[in-house]
């Protein structure tokens, strides 16, 4: 992403979503434009947030990594799309050399001196990025930094200071743990000091202030029990404080024997005071003390809640499900961050991030306003399906906005419509593509009997049984379009044990019904389904896959099964994984899944008996899901790394995100033959479509095959591969074997003859079973053709 990022800054290119160039991407093979989609109105998950008083401007980051920056309306733009942000350090300084910002990278601390655009590795912090984790970082106006900095999981967290805005770091101190959870920074609202909390045990705490780049312990506390919270700490100036005498107030929770308490200390952690009992579940986000009132604090998890004496009493905002009836002045579900700042003309206002975007309240959380409702393009989709009869409307199964519709338009991005909340994935069509249906967490499957127009689902099937399968369980359409049934795999229709293809059906007497196909896929493997397709070939063969990578194939509709290859790509715990079927050789599957330990796309020519990898170029990374243009001369990924692109004539996989792809975590893909368009979801900054313009197949420079007719047989071979050509001209022939990996083996050359048939055979004795390519050159024409070794 670094390289991307700066190979992207070296050209003039404005990477402002929406505004793209035609161009060549995949290594100029492939030209073509980046179109964003949507949705603009359908806001997701942000995180941190910073404010410039000098000109009235909202930073925030979305938990997709994206940076934006808008204002206290909204009138959201994006900032930095090459480069993917993590939360719990970030800050925009106004130093007396201009603005600084700095924000962490894929964990790793970085700064901006251009609002954002180009960014710079801090230095000093050795062990990155390996398993190293940093966060609760204390900032200064004036550019200090202090955070706690762990260079590696075995090794005692480190304190770390930065004087020069983030430039450079040193070490000064560290704890006595490995574990995060134990400690706590923070430097109170309107000091000039830092403190740190150190949780030694659930009931003793040592309480230090940093002084001369040391900790120095204060007290010791063996009666607060913080029980089985993490160690968490926030505190200000108090307002009768003197500078002879400053008086400080820290406030933290604890959670003892499943409740939650607040808890303050006005003597630097020597006593700690159980101050009023915190009624709801308190995630990440922690509790947040206003800087402008002392006794103002925010706390939350699913729902957000004030207190406005100390933390005695505690009110909720609102329920989560009030949000859905009004989406302007009501909070979003899930908690993120909480921040307050004030402007040029010291009117204060606070901002609470969470999984619907992003609010502004001037009242202290008495009202709220909703400024994510357009342009904060961050929507996190898991499935994204285009319809196939009118691709230019769009569904999309979102994480925490629900299941969407929506119609694009010409080039604009369009707003899409929630039609209901929560989390969905996995979409199918079925009755001619009038139906739709698509799947909640653990198996509850919605039926759409009228796709474009149904608002609320007709039926549903839930699977309650012991052997489910991953979080959002796979769906699989019928061979026959016209039929109104869908396919769950995973799970027990009946409840109980084993994991079976489910059959749905729906109908509007009877809504969703569904029953076991006889075939229990744990019985010999112990795994569960978490991949399923049919060819559309031959409609009779089946394919899936199971969580622990077995593949099986049925000849007749899911009657019978043979497993074949192990030990091939893995499931995705929470979306399982991806078979693309071949459209033109009905013997030829793909297959995806996790690649950090094998590859992570294998190919089968023989309808999953064997697989051999197809990863040349392909980064070690999860691939999610994947699709071919018609003729199957480009297959595309959806992967935790971007979108990639496999050239078959090139034998290799490509970067396809070019000038303007956002820097993604992409879950899905489809091709659009209509169009001639890769549509792809990605899980943080919406819907991408690339516009194919053209596709450049020769290698090297050589010209495309036009006069050679080539076979080979048989395949799979064992001990030679005979090569029969058919040609117009008389050149001499070069006859090549290569590696799936791109290494010549073999090189034989033919002499010129008049002979316009010409029969040859290649040796493969000595050679690894696996995937090998012939290469076929003729003057300035080449061919390939794969071959596999048995």
């Amino acid at each position: 992403a670094m390289k991307r990022h700066q190979k992207r800054s070296s050209v003039a290119k404005n990477r402002t979503a929406n505004i793209c160039d035609e161009e060549w991407v995949a290594n100029n093979s492939l030209r073509g434009t980046w179109k964003e989609r949507g949705s603009r109105n359908q806001a997701g998950s942000v995180f941190d947030t910073e404010y410039s008083f000098n000109y009235d401007k909202i930073y925030t980051i979305s938990a997709g990594g994206t940076l934006f920056k808008g204002n206290r309306e909204g009138n959201w733009e994006v900032i930095n799309q090459d480069l993917r942000f993590t939360p719990n350090y970030f800050k925009l300084f106004h130093l007396d050399t201009g603005v600084r910002m700095v924000a962490a990278i894929n964990y790793i601390p970085h700064y901006s001196d251009d609002d954002g655009v180009t960014w710079q590795l801090s230095e000093g912090l050795d062990g990155m990025p390996g398993g190293a984790n940093y966060e609760k970082a204390a900032f200064f106006d004036d550019g200090r930094i202090y955070l706690i900095f762990k260079p590696d999981d075995g090794l005692s967290l480190k304190i770390c200071k930065s004087e020069d805005g983030g430039m450079t770091f040193e070490v000064i101190d560290s704890f006595p743990t490995t574990n995060m959870d134990k400690t706590a920074i923070v430097r109170p609202h309107n000091s000039d000091e830092v403190f740190a909390l150190y949780k030694v045990s659930n009931s003793k705490t040592r309480f230090y202030k940093i002084e001369n780049d040391a900790l120095v312990q204060l007290h010791e506390n063996t009666d607060f029990n913080m029980g089985a919270s993490p160690c968490n700490m926030v505190g200000t100036l108090l307002e009768n404080s003197t500078p002879e005498e400053p008086a400080y107030r820290f406030y933290a929770f604890s959670k003892v024997d499943d409740i939650n308490y607040c808890n303050y200390s006005e003597d630097f952690g020597a006593t700690w005071q159980q101050r009023g009992i915190m009624d709801f579940d308190i995630w990440s986000v922690g509790m947040f003390n206003s800087p402008s009132d002392q006794d103002f604090l925010i706390s939350g998890g699913l729902e957000c809640w004030r207190s406005e004496d100390a933390g005695l009493n505690w009110t909720r905002l609102n329920e989560w499900g009030e949000y859905y009836g009004n989406v302007e002045a009501k909070l979003h579900a899930d908690m993120m961050s909480f921040n307050e700042f004030q402007n040029v003309f010291g009117q204060k206002f606070q901002l609470i991030s969470n999984h619907g975007g992003l609010s502004i309240s001037y009242d202290y959380l008495q009202s709220t306003d909703n400024i994510g409702l357009s342009d904060l393009n961050v929507s996190q989709y898991y499935c994204v399906r285009s319809h196939p009869d009118d691709p230019s409307y769009i569904f999309a199964g979102s994480q925490d906005q629900g299941f969407q519709l929506g119609q694009v338009v010409g080039d604009e991005v369009a707003d899409f419509n929630q039609v209901i909340s929560g989390d969905y994935g996995q979409i199918v069509f079925s009755d001619q593509n009038k139906d739709v249906w698509t799947v909640y967490p653990d198996g509850d499957v919605s039926w759409y009997n009228n796709a474009l127009f149904q608002s609320y689902p007709a039926g549903w099937f839930n699977i309650d049984s012991n052997h489910e399968s991953v979080w959002l369980p796979p769906l699989m359409s019928d061979p026959d379009p016209t039929s109104q049934s869908v396919y769950v795999g995973g799970g027990n229709a009946n409840g109980g044990n084993g994991s079976y293809i489910i059959k749905l059906t729906g109908t509007p007497l009877t809504g969703v019904t569904g029953e076991n196909l006889d075939f229990n896929f744990r019985e010999g493997t112990g795994g569960v389904i978490t991949a399923m397709a049919h060819s559309k070939i031959n409609t009779d063969r089946w394919y899936v896959a199971t969580n622990n990578g077995v593949f099986f194939t049925s000849e007749d509709r899911g009657e019978n099964w043979s497993s074949s290859s192990s030990g091939l790509p893995q499931s995705f715990y929470l979306y399982g994984q991806a078979i693309w079927p071949g459209q033109i050789d009905e013997n030829v599957v793909y297959f995806a899944g996790s690649g950090y330990s094998n590859p992570g796309v294998m190919v089968s020519y023989d309808a999953g008996d064997n697989f051999v990898p197809l990863n040349n170029g392909l980064p070690s990374t999860l691939v999610y899901d994947l699709a071919a243009n018609n003729d199957e001369s480009l297959l595309f990924a959806a992967t935790e790394a971007g979108p990639y692109v496999y050239i078959t004539e090139h034998e290799e996989w490509f970067d396809m995100s070019g000038q303007c792809a956002p820097a993604q975590t992409y879950w899905s893909v489809e091709y659009i033959p209509s169009l001639d368009v890769v549509r792809f979801g990605t899980y943080g900054r919406g819907i991408w479509d690339f516009e194919i313009e053209e596709l450049l197949t020769n290698i090297e420079g050589a010209k495309p095959i036009t006069d050679i007719a080539l076979e080979i047989f048989p395949n799979p071979a064992s001990n030679y591969v005979n090569i029969k050509l058919s040609r117009s001209n008389n050149a001499a022939i070069h006859l090549e074997l290569w590696s799936s990996s791109g290494q010549l083996i073999n090189r034989k050359i033919l002499d010129k003859t008049a002979e316009t048939v010409v029969e040859n055979q290649l040796d493969l004795r000595g050679l690894a079973n696996g995937m090998y390519v012939v290469k076929v050159r003729d003057g300035e024409q080449i061919l390939s053709r794969r071959i596999v070794k048995n």
